[in-house]
């Protein structure tokens, strides 16, 4: 849906299939609708969903899809990187664990 320019489609899609996924697909799934969102101009919606991903990598989930898909998201996020909440959220994703590797 994304790729066909249906945005508010994808993003409804993917926040509904979060709320029912087990917790390594809901880190998988909040890089993606992170990058729909960011795509419909939603900086704020998009940070949320990303940040939502990486409170489940820093707690029990491990996933370097998860990890892959957020790392994809932060190059999305170049233009932005002047905006205080992305850089905190750079922080927070260099600090991965899986990160160093």
């Amino acid at each position: 849906m994304l790729r066909s320019g249906q945005v508010d489609r994808a993003t409804d899609a993917l926040a509904t299939s979060i709320d029912h996924a087990v917790p390594r697909d809901q880190a998988v799934r909040s890089g993606r609708l992170a990058t729909a969102r960011l795509a419909g101009k939603n900086l704020d919606g998009a940070l949320d969903a990303a940040n939502r991903g990486l409170t489940l990598l820093e707690g029990s989930v491990q996933s370097v899809r998860a990890v892959d898909r957020l790392k994809k998201f932060d190059g999305y996020l170049k233009p932005h990187y002047t905006e205080p909440a992305v850089g905190q959220f750079r922080e927070r994703l260099k600090a991965l664990p899986a990160m160093a590797a």
